[in-house]
């Protein structure tokens, strides 16, 4: 399936500074959540403009998630052609760290958008490249190429079907951009790493959030270590190659090594941050439970992650 051919339905989305701020505040808010949204607006045929935004309940506890959702869907709509008979919903958004956000749960998701709304778009915020660096929110739609296999691959296999894919031949990029007030410069300037992270509770009613917190730490050491190993042994692999290679090729391969370890390096220093905020502001909630069955679990992974 070539996807990189393919042209997406929608050639341009236009993001307003409210719709943008309130996204960027409830994301932050709910870290480190997963949080769902939908966003509101007008269309035409190429572009869309996003207007507003509102957060999706989580519904995943019930055991009428769809049918909630559906509801729920139905109230904005309604409440939307009271204000203005112009505005429909365009698309749903989804908070993601470190740019990786496909996996085949979000292109179920997707799907199940596509059955309710006619062209609809997802919007990725990365809240952690946001902080560190500068921000970072993608706009997709879905391939129709995809679609079309899809619908083809019979119900059996629908279950697996997204599993097979990759995020290039699930989803298109749609350009994007925004216009922001300085009202939402200032906003978006204040959300710094010690408000953002400081959201733990001291209660030992929390202990199943802190353990699944403890897990997350786990994960993205591993794969801080991971890509470390890749790194070096990529620097080395290539170090030998070129004792052996045209002299005259010796400063394009150099620039080619620079620019995968670099981009290497800055995705340990992206996760580092993540990871020991965390483990911080997870320290101080502890240290009134010295007691707590989860201290040891800390313990071990504070020490991990002070080797890293």
């Amino acid at each position: 399936m070539d996807s990189q051919t393919e042209q997406p339905p929608v050639q341009n989305v236009l993001l307003n500074s409210l719709a943008l701020s309130k996204l960027v505040e409830n994301t932050h808010k709910n870290l480190p959540k997963t949080t769902f949204g939908i966003v509101t607006g007008f269309r035409n045929d190429t572009t869309y403009l996003v207007t507003n935004f509102f957060t999706l309940p989580d519904y995943s506890s019930s055991s009428y998630q769809d049918e909630e959702e559906e509801e729920f869907l139905k109230d904005v709509s309604s409440f939307l052609k009271e204000s203005n008979f112009e505005y429909e919903i365009l698309g749903w958004t989804v908070n993601s760290s470190f740019g990786n956000f496909y996996n085949k749960s979000i292109a179920q998701k997707h799907m199940n958008w596509q059955k309710k709304i006619e062209k609809p778009i997802l919007l990725v915020y990365d809240p952690i490249i946001s902080l560190v660096s500068e921000l970072s929110i993608k706009a997709f739609s879905m391939s129709q190429k995809y679609l079309s296999l899809y619908k083809k691959s019979g119900t059996n296999r629908k279950v697996n079907y997204h599993s097979k894919q990759n995020i290039n031949d699930v989803f298109l990029s749609i350009p994007i951009s925004y216009n922001l007030t300085l009202l939402s410069k200032n906003f978006l300037k204040s959300l710094t790493p010690k408000e953002i992270f400081a959201k733990g509770e001291t209660k030992r009613s929390v202990d199943d959030f802190m353990i699944k917190s403890f897990e997350t730490m786990r994960q993205s050491l591993d794969s801080i270590v991971i890509g470390q190993n890749k790194a070096q042994n990529f620097i080395n692999r290539n170090i030998k190659k070129l004792r052996y290679e045209n002299k005259n090729e010796l400063p394009t391969k150099v620039r080619e090594i620079e620019k995968i370890t670099t981009n290497y390096s800055l995705n340990y220093k992206i996760q580092s941050i993540f990871t020991k905020n965390r483990l911080k502001e997870l320290s101080s909630n502890l240290e009134n439970y010295s007691n707590s069955p989860l201290l040891d679990s800390f313990l071990s992974l504070s020490h991990k992650s002070n080797k890293n």
